[in-house]
């Protein structure tokens, strides 16, 4: 087979086959528990449900009622998911985005096996398996498809690896497999085609231009492609979602070549790509890999092009090929179509890390080089360090706890004007994955002045977002804001982000109730007869702001340029508070009044108006979502003619 062939590992010791399978058993181990220490981590971190990132909420439901995604419509990643929904973890969103942490962990293993299989040591092995770069994580955390295609990548380039060392066929014929089924998920496999085959050619020319290899190829990839049948499949079937449809074999050919995107495709010309893509792209890898990374997938590369310079052109070649396509494609997520090249580079540097541990073991003493050793584990630590607050989205629960509201206030017939991707998809996803339309009408319609009308003179209750409400007001619709009920009031106040001022007061019959509970409940000691208060203080110091209580009427004021603890007011505030009605003013504005409960004013630090709260007994004392969130309206009518 010759010297790139058979049974050499990268330090170019040989096995036997019974001590091959040993060492393969062996790394499984190590494989296994490495990917378990991901896994923990992806699930520390994990996105709990619902969530408006990018194509997550999309994702979050589509397998759910096997539709189709947007081209070329992920046939195999939404059959997966689709009997992986059947587990009774959580609810559906909480376990498609399991699933990629599952997907995640799967390829950290991959990693594993592959370094191994290339030649490095176990613990170099555990150390560049890529687990917490900080793009591979993100998409390790939610509905996305990027974690299972990383998954498909590794593993082709592991049963190569192994192909290369043992010798056996199989191993080649389980990569093609493979290979197939990654064209049914996402085609960035295509452009890391060629580098398999060149690795095949270099590794054994006989065996990859074997007639029979060659056939077993193409038919592989036949049913590979055989897999968009599921598309057609489902649009004439007329299945609930379709992101992408095709009903004869051209329009599945636009499909699966990508179509919908191709006004963004090789868009860039040269002079724009040398002087703003590839500073782009270069620096999101540096980001992902770091300096160490970086150094050591170098090395790893030097040392390839003098020893093995088939694994070199399956890692370096994957990755040109992969960073070419990203170079001329005009979109804002880039960062996740370079996966791949992240895991290819990885494997470089697991090579790199164990030549230089190589070099510098005969200089010391055993005892040191052991330590030396076990300081490779230094760079998934410090991976893991810088990456995990912007990974950390255990607690993000927004999303959830908004639709929740929503659809818990919604009519028996309803009309939501069309707002965007992600809201429409997060609204999509409380209709098919959550059952909410059960005995209700729900319609998504246009932002269009006939659309709403006719909805409207039909007794459906039209609501609108942010990007409705300014479309239509345009066209002379009056509105009517809705604020849907959320966290208790008391913690709504703890929870808010330091650098803030809160002013709180009361009026009313409930003034002296809320005033009791409330500020007990915030550690406060309000008195036995305080009918009236007012309540400045700044976020996270509590009893450092200003409180005044009485049976009649009380006010605070505080002038520009006043200290609470660490925060210095930057404009003028009023707080009062009487037995009839508590109001917050702003540089004698009035900003919220209440004659019957709580009102609350959240500013920031330049005296910006953050929140506006008001709350009352009928509502359990909750507080509702910031009004800036994720703002919703209910189209009450028209007040003027069309627009000519």
């Amino acid at each position: 087979m010759g010297p790139e062939s058979g049974g050499n590992d990268m330090t170019g010791a040989s096995h036997p086959r019974t001590g091959f399978r040993r060492a393969l058993a062996s790394d499984t181990t190590l494989a296994l528990a490495v990917s378990t220490c991901a896994l923990a981590v992806y699930l520390r971190t994990l996105y709990p449900g619902l969530v408006a990132t990018g194509d997550s909420p999309k994702f979050q439901f589509v397998g759910r009622i096997l539709g189709t995604a947007h081209n070329p419509g992920y046939p195999l990643y939404i059959v997966l998911s689709h009997f992986f929904l059947y587990l009774p973890l959580g609810t559906i969103a909480h376990r498609m985005n399991l699933l990629s942490a599952l997907c995640g962990a799967a390829a950290v293993a991959f990693m594993a096996l592959a370094a191994r299989r290339l030649g490095a040591g176990r613990v170099v092995a555990a150390a560049t398996a890529c687990a917490f770069g900080p793009v591979f994580w993100s998409q390790c955390i939610t509905a996305e498809v990027y974690a299972f295609a990383a998954a498909l990548l590794t593993a082709i380039v592991w049963t190569l690896a192994t192909w290369r060392e043992s010798g056996q066929r199989r191993w080649l014929k389980a990569a093609v497999v493979l290979a197939a089924l990654s064209v049914g998920h996402h085609l960035t496999i295509v452009t890391v085609v060629p580098a398999l085959v060149l690795f095949v050619l270099l590794t054994n020319p006989r065996e990859g231009l074997r007639p029979r290899f060659i056939a077993f190829v193409a038919i592989a990839t036949l049913l590979g492609l055989a897999q968009y049948g599921y598309i057609m499949l489902r649009t004439n079937q007329g299945a609930a979602y379709l992101g992408s449809s095709a009903r004869n074999l051209g329009e599945l050919f636009d499909v699966v070549r990508g179509r919908q995107f191709a006004n963004r495709m090789f868009i860039f010309g040269p002079s724009y790509v040398l002087h703003e893509r590839v500073p782009l792209i270069s620096g999101i890898v540096a980001h992902e890999l770091g300096i160490a990374g970086i150094c050591l997938a170098l090395a790893g590369t030097l040392a390839l092009l003098r020893r093995h310079r088939a694994v070199l052109a399956l890692l370096l070649g994957g990755t040109l090929g992969v960073v070419a396509f990203a170079l001329n494609y005009g979109v804002p997520d880039i960062a996740v179509f370079l996966i791949p090249s992240f895991v290819l580079l990885w494997l470089a540097a697991g090579v790199g890390l164990e030549t230089l541990l190589a070099a510098v073991r005969p200089l010391i003493p055993a005892r040191l080089a052991v330590l030396v050793t076990a300081l490779a584990l230094a760079v998934p630590a410090v991976q893991l360090a810088r990456s995990f607050r912007e990974n950390d989205h255990s607690t993000r629960t927004f999303e959830i706890r908004y639709f929740d509201a929503l659809f818990a206030s919604l009519p028996t017939r309803v009309a939501f004007v069309n707002e965007g991707h992600s809201v429409d998809h997060m609204l999509l996803y409380k209709i098919h994955a959550e059952g909410g339309e059960q005995g209700r009408e729900i319609y998504p319609i246009p932002a269009r002045a006939a659309d709403v009308e006719r909805r409207l003179a039909q007794g459906i209750v039209v609501f609108a977002f942010e990007n409705g409400h300014r479309v239509l007001k345009h066209e002379g619709f009056d509105f009517e804001p809705v604020r849907l009920p959320d966290k208790p009031l008391v913690e709504f106040l703890r929870e808010q982000p330091a650098g803030r001022l809160i002013a709180v007061t009361g009026g009313g019959r409930d003034a002296a109730t809320a005033s009791l509970w409330l500020l007990r409940a915030c550690g406060l000691s309000p008195g036995p007869d305080a009918n009236a208060f007012a309540w400045v203080y700044p976020s996270g110091a509590m009893d450092q702001g200003r409180l005044a209580v009485d049976s009649n009427a009380v006010e605070i004021a505080l002038s520009k340029g006043d200290a609470l603890a660490n925060l210095r007011v930057s404009v003028a505030i009023r707080v009062s508070s009487s037995a009839q009605t508590g109001c917050v003013s702003l540089d004698q504005r009035t900003l919220v009044c209440v004659d019957n409960g709580v009102a609350v004013a959240v500013l920031d630090a330049e005296g910006n108006v953050l929140d506006r709260q008001v709350v009352h007994a009928a509502d359990g004392w909750r507080a509702a979502f910031p009004e800036r969130a994720l703002p919703l309206w209910r189209i009450t009518g028209r007040h003027t003619a069309p627009r000519p």
